[in-house]
């Protein structure tokens, strides 16, 4: 909702701040017996009253409905955050991967960038359900969100595309990205 709000301005500390709250969040996950979130979006990320960002929805693999409406808009809308390889299983894991994480994290990203919603791809307007197909396709050039305009830095930009690479492995982990993300502080 904050992202959304075009009243409410975010300087890019306070962007920082939340993308660091989302890291040390991740971190903390990943190296907990939890092990993944599998489930990273920006709607799964909640400011509290002090602006602190706390990530939510977590450990609850057992809740999630595996009988959804296979052409549903709603299905497509929360795939927009899945990493290429998990939408091409026929059943993901419901636990995610972390790599999957990072990639999830890397469309967040562009959402406070961009402040544009999930998936902006400038000049384009497809539904979730297309973008979903494009991405897990995998046709070069690999379909993935716009990060050329009003991106912050070029830096930054070029981040957010090492964390959607196609490849996994090319990927950083929660490691890592705690790491990088102080340079752009």
């Amino acid at each position: 909702d904050i992202l959304e709000n075009e009243n409410i301005n975010l300087d890019w500390v306070f962007r920082y701040s939340l993308i660091n709250d989302i890291v040390k969040g991740m971190v903390f996950l990943h190296n907990s017996i939890i092990g993944s979130h599998g489930n990273l979006k920006s709607s799964n990320c909640v400011v509290d009253s002090r602006f602190v960002l706390k990530i939510t929805d977590y450990g609850l693999t057992s809740f999630r409905s595996l009988c959804d409406n296979e052409d549903s808009y709603a299905l497509y809308a929360k795939k927009l955050w899945t990493a290429p390889e998990l939408l091409r299983l026929e059943r993901a894991p419901p636990q995610g991967s972390q790599k999957g994480d990072v990639y999830s994290f890397g469309i967040i990203l562009q959402e406070i960038a961009l402040r544009n919603g999930s998936f902006y791809i400038e000049g384009m307007d497809l539904s979730p359900k297309e973008i979903v197909q494009k991405v897990r396709n995998g046709q070069k050039p690999y379909f993935r969100p716009t990060t050329d305009i009003n991106c912050h830095s070029e830096e930054l930009g070029n981040f957010m595309e090492r964390c959607w690479a196609e490849d996994n492995a090319e990927r950083p982990d929660f490691s890592q990205i705690k790491a990088l993300i102080t340079r752009f502080n």
